[in-house]
């Protein structure tokens, strides 16, 4: 009895350390299956399968390494206490069945919603991405990016089994450019943050201030702060809305705005240190030239004097709707047909081209056109220079010396009165002469005698302009009627008297008289009465 005991005795140990590994074998055998992602993993089947996870006797401790093994990223966040993982205390940090439970099935996955209240968070929406923890990127949910379900980013959330080379929620990049496609081509370079101008909200509207536009060497002033983006920033020709420039968009006015001057100003330089467009405008109005900077004499062909010096610019280039160039001023060219700067440019010809006639002079003294008698001064206050007076015998053919130089020019160019309102708009003053005849000024002493047989010219006859009784006239040569020697010592008198006509009026009656000796003669030489 006491040799069975004995046996009985010896054989404890071994019985307790085949029990020992029969109880081992039983806690270390799966329960229920492993998850389906596991259990792809050929290394993790059987028993040594078990032993890959649980390892022999440090739980939980050899359980992490196991795990880290396999999940090296999560490893080295686990190191680098970076992002969700590395954010976890002490026993989370050592413990990953906390959070992923596993053999509870091939259908319950291994990243669940208790995974998250596990890490501290309500559900996997109430997951929060900033500020977890130092060092790490932080991608914080705002606008648009809030009502997104977590597989729109992290196309692996939901599988059972992460595809090979990519991970659950680990891994992406916070770049806009890695889940979403510029539209703006290659315009911006790789280290331009799209936050610079858009946020969360929505890529439109872009947030683009007036500093960022001065920091973008282009300051926005006055009219440009109300102008709309796509104004300057255009799309090319035939391409598509993505491509429109917001880079590489030329400063200068041209670039933007059409030249209302057609390079007319092209040839001139610096103003005050001002350039192109900026001599005379700003960013205000471009119809609002800066006091100072236009010189009417060095930037064209026209130099302001006298009357036109004081003149508004209205006066000259009539104002019009505001063109495509932003222009409201007429061109000369335009109003008057011609760029020519002599007076006719703008001016009618009050005098209808009468001193513009065949051997009249072109110029006087270097000057053309009007310039030839009148000064920039005031054209309807005209005054002759008395160094050098009208030519009046010259520009009309009518001689005044003697008694017609002695008269003002009012009696034969009195002022424009009613009805000559057309003269007036010419800028004429005075009216034009009534004639070149005597008779368009003066009354006929003679009633017609001499009309149709000497014509107009009084001058044939009264050549002395100081004394019109003072005659040139040859009986023999200028009648039909020549004096014989008895004749020609009579009184021009006794033959030609005085008429007396209905209206009162008297005159000598030259013409027509008889040249019979019985018309003027009675028988026995007696004269008849006159």
């Amino acid at each position: 009895m006491r040799s069975l005991a004995k046996k009985l005795l010896w054989m404890v140990p071994p019985l307790g350390l085949v029990l020992w590994a029969f109880f081992w074998e039983q806690d270390h055998s799966s329960a229920s299956p492993l998850s389906f992602a596991h259990a792809q993993e050929s290394e993790l089947q059987g028993r040594a399968g078990c032993q890959a996870c649980h390892g022999d006797w440090q739980g939980a401790q050899g359980m992490r390494r196991a795990c880290v093994q396999c999940h090296e990223g999560v490893g080295e966040d686990l190191v680098a206490k970076r992002g969700l993982h590395g954010a976890q205390v002490e026993g989370g940090a050592n413990d990953c069945a906390l959070c992923h439970v596993e053999h509870a099935g091939r259908d319950f996955p291994l990243v669940a919603e208790s995974s998250f209240r596990g890490a501290g968070f309500e559900s996997r929406d109430a997951y929060i991405h900033d500020g977890l923890a130092p060092g790490r990127e932080v991608f914080a949910l705002q606008g648009a990016h809030v009502e997104l379900d977590c597989v729109a980013c992290h196309a692996q959330a939901n599988a059972l089994v992460v595809e090979e080379g990519q991970e659950r929620f680990r891994g992406l990049s916070v770049a806009c450019g890695d889940c979403h496609s510029t539209p703006h081509g290659i315009q911006f370079p790789a280290d331009v943050d799209c936050a610079s101008c858009h946020s969360q909200d929505g890529f439109r509207p872009a947030h683009f201030d007036g500093q960022a536009h001065s920091d973008a060497g282009f300051p926005l002033e006055a009219s440009h702060q109300a102008t709309a983006c796509v104004a300057c920033h255009w799309v090319p020709k035939g391409q598509p809305e993505s491509a429109r420039l917001w880079r590489g968009v030329e400063k200068q006015c041209s670039a933007c705005h059409g030249d209302a001057h057609f390079g007319g100003f092209d040839a001139l330089g610096e103003i005050n240190g001002r350039k192109d467009c900026d001599r005379c405008h700003d960013a205000g109005a471009f119809d609002r030239v800066l006091k100072g900077t236009f010189d009417h004499d060095r930037s064209t062909a026209f130099a302001l004097a006298g009357a036109h010096a004081n003149a508004e610019c209205e006066t000259c280039h009539i104002p019009q709707p505001l063109d495509a160039t932003g222009r409201r001023l007429g061109r000369i060219e335009r109003i008057h047909g011609t760029g020519n700067p002599n007076c006719e440019a703008c001016h009618p010809d009050p005098h209808f081209g009468v001193f513009d006639g065949p051997g009249l002079p072109a110029q006087v003294d270097g000057r053309d056109s009007c310039g030839r008698c009148h000064g920039e001064e005031d054209f309807g206050e005209w005054k002759p220079d008395p160094l050098q007076p009208f030519d009046h015998d010259l520009w009309t053919g009518i001689d005044v010396n003697s008694a017609h130089g002695l008269a003002n020019c009012d009696g034969c160019h009195g002022v424009i009165g009613a009805g000559q309102e057309n003269l007036a708009r010419r800028g004429r003053t005075r009216k034009a002469a009534l004639g070149r005849a005597c008779f368009d000024c003066h009354r006929d002493e003679h009633r017609g005698q001499f009309g149709e047989a000497r014509g107009p010219d009084c001058a044939a006859c009264h050549a002395s302009q100081t004394d019109f009784t003072r005659l040139e006239f040859d009986h023999d040569r200028d009648s039909r009627y020549p004096l014989d020697a008895t004749h020609r010592d009579v009184q021009c008198a006794q033959c030609h008297g005085r008429v007396t006509w209905p209206d009162g009026t008297s005159t000598v009656r030259y013409r027509p008289l008889g040249m019979e000796c019985a018309d003027c003669h009675l028988a026995g030489g007696r004269e008849k009465a006159r």
